[in-house]
């Protein structure tokens, strides 16, 4: 019997990958738990919508806020966020940025 050719290892996965990863993760377990209860497709949608906001990255470092600004990105594309939601998100990744950059002079 041959044995099948084994894979390379996968690339160590990024912070800010993982935390899409996360994100993703957490609207799908909330989508799936939603339709065990009946729920129509906009509700197991909005379920997941909650859930993915739910766990978005903390914008404590340089690394949390690119994952942060790359779940909202990726919530937008999958519909996670309502109305003006997105812009303010980003804003506020905006400022907590300018937070935790060091100042010019001051390294």
């Amino acid at each position: 019997m041959q044995m099948p050719e084994l894979l390379p290892p996968a690339e160590p996965i990024s912070p800010v990958s993982a935390a899409v990863d996360r994100c993703m993760a957490a609207y799908k377990q909330a989508y799936r738990a939603a339709g065990t209860i009946g729920a129509d497709r906009d509700e197991r949608h909005d379920a997941g919508c909650h859930a993915y906001r739910l766990v978005l990255p903390r914008t404590e470092t340089q690394t949390d806020i690119q994952a942060f600004v790359n779940c909202v990105t990726h919530g937008i594309a999958i519909g996670a966020f309502e109305g003006q939601e997105p812009s303010q998100l980003l804003y506020a990744a905006q400022v907590a940025l300018s937070a935790v950059k060091p100042k010019p002079g001051k390294a």
